[in-house]
């Protein structure tokens, strides 16, 4: 786990988890300890299914015989005007796909999850180190879509790294 700032000067933290599945309980605890820490408890609950979505999605991608697709994920937490902001790169180059939600499936609805429960989601190429972030930013989704300021924003990249 390591501390890098962000050029607005305030903490941006992150960790580098490798591709098995005890990653996505190691990311909730990261995202846990980092939110009350930046003083966002209220934000925990929804925080840490967003990040066993998104870090569940980048095991599967990542965890695999496939040497395209095989390496590490590093998840981000930092502030984004005001308010903190997840985001999770992994090394596989696809990106993310909603799917017609299937209620008896074992998979496939986890995209859906974390665009109910964030104020946005979306997606960037990382085109320095290849893979993907896929990004949430935390906090009631209400709040921007009430404003009109926020749609459905997967594949823009909004939030700059």
């Amino acid at each position: 786990m390591g501390i890098i700032m962000a050029t607005t000067g305030k903490a941006r933290l992150e960790v580098n988890l490798p591709p098995i599945p005890q990653a996505v309980g190691i990311a909730r605890i990261f995202v846990r300890h980092q939110l009350i820490s930046l003083r966002y408890a209220d934000l925990i609950e929804d925080a840490c299914v967003i990040a066993s979505e998104l870090m569940t999605n980048a095991v599967n991608a990542t965890a695999s015989d496939d040497p395209r697709t095989r390496g590490r994920i590093r998840m981000y937490l930092g502030p984004h005007e005001g308010r903190p902001v997840l985001e999770v790169w992994d090394s596989c180059p696809w990106m993310p796909v909603f799917r017609e939600p299937d209620f008896v499936a074992e998979s496939g609805r986890g995209l859906h999850i974390v665009r109910s429960l964030a104020a946005d989601l979306g997606w960037r190429r990382d085109v320095d180190r290849g893979g993907k972030t896929v990004w949430a930013l935390l906090g009631p989704a209400a709040l921007l879509r009430d404003s009109g300021s926020s749609d459905d924003h997967g594949g823009e990249d909004i939030i700059s790294p």
